[in-house]
């Protein structure tokens, strides 16, 4: 319930245009906010705990950083969110300079993709 409370506090915060972000002059493997990046990969990874989840980390062709969340459960599941935190972290990761795209798993189900600008070299 905390979680669905900040997510819609998030959603106002960004409608009023206040929503805060952290600058992040070190970050050795992308630009943005730590806090807000693991408020959507915990959104992400908490709707794949309703699938079968799987996560990965790339580096996409501009070289930007890759996570990728997937799961395999269709809309017939009956353990479904309510959505808000997917268009949560669609903000936050624009925000941040990225983007949020989903494309097929292979096998079934989706790949939840998020991009952040700034890879450094691993």
């Amino acid at each position: 319930m905390g979680t669905l409370i900040a997510d819609l506090l998030d959603l106002a915060r960004n409608h009023a245009g206040r929503l805060r972000l952290q600058a992040c002059a070190e970050a050795p493997t992308a630009n943005g906010d730590p806090h807000r990046l693991q408020q959507c990969l915990t959104a992400l990874v908490d709707n794949a705990l309703l699938c079968s989840p799987a996560l990965a980390a790339g580096t996409g062709p501009a070289g930007e950083l890759v996570l990728h969340v997937r799961g395999s459960a269709g809309l017939a599941s009956p353990r479904r969110g309510s959505g808000i935190g997917l268009s949560v972290v669609r903000l936050l990761i624009e925000a941040m300079g990225g983007r949020v795209q989903v494309a097929d798993r292979p096998g079934g189900g989706a790949d939840f993709q998020l991009l952040l600008p700034g890879l450094a070299n691993l």
